[in-house]
């Protein structure tokens, strides 16, 4: 015979066990979410800091490298799922050719085609368009790093001239008519190309 109170007390132990549950979820939520913030400000700060850029080697190298975002995963994610999809189109399409029924086979043969040719054209264009937009990315931040490095030796190498290097051209009273060299009045011969001045 059905009981009433054993049913109540079923109900009511699983709704205190589903709240305890709850309970228990929220604080793994919390202090889940509360270490990550913390971990994640320490990592940013002290771990990824510019001054490590290469201080790091082997395995500590490559955890930097990969945090840092310098080697992209999603280049080769996006092949193997063009490579899964492609496959996926291309089974896809001979199963309805060869074992699915009803229909002409002229029809079949042509559901075929445009499944294997269309679909797989279609995939190939939406994975060269993510690739495209990655290359672009990934070329544009090796310009710039590269860029930076020439904008910072260019400024190095104009920095350590010296003011006795430069020409003092005012003092000159003419030029070569060779070079442009700038020549001095007692001066016969170009200092540069040693050509003779042109005499007056």
């Amino acid at each position: 015979m059905y009981n009433y109170n054993d049913y109540f007390s079923e109900s009511t132990s699983s709704l205190f066990d589903l709240a305890g549950n709850y309970r228990a979820l929220g604080t793994v939520s919390f202090v889940s979410f509360l270490l990550a913030v913390i971990g994640g400000l320490l990592l940013f700060f002290l771990f990824l800091s510019k001054t490590n850029e290469d201080k790091f080697t082997g395995f500590l190298g490559c955890v930097y490298e990969f945090l840092n975002f310098k080697k992209m995963l999603a280049e080769g994610i996006l092949k193997l799922f063009y490579l899964i999809s492609a496959s996926f189109i291309t089974l896809y399409s001979i199963g309805i050719l060869l074992f699915t029924e009803g229909g002409s086979v002229g029809a079949k043969f042509i559901s075929f085609l445009l499944l294997l040719i269309v679909g797989n054209g279609v995939i190939r264009l939406f994975y060269e368009f993510a690739l495209v937009i990655l290359i672009i990315c990934k070329n544009t931040t090796e310009m710039n790093r590269k860029l930076g490095n020439n904008n910072t030796s260019l400024s190095h190498t104009v920095n350590t001239v010296s003011d006795d290097q430069i020409p003092d051209q005012q003092s000159c009273a003419e030029f070569c008519r060779f070079c442009g060299n700038g020549l001095h009045a007692d001066e016969r011969y170009c200092p540069h190309c040693g050509k003779e001045k042109e005499s007056n």
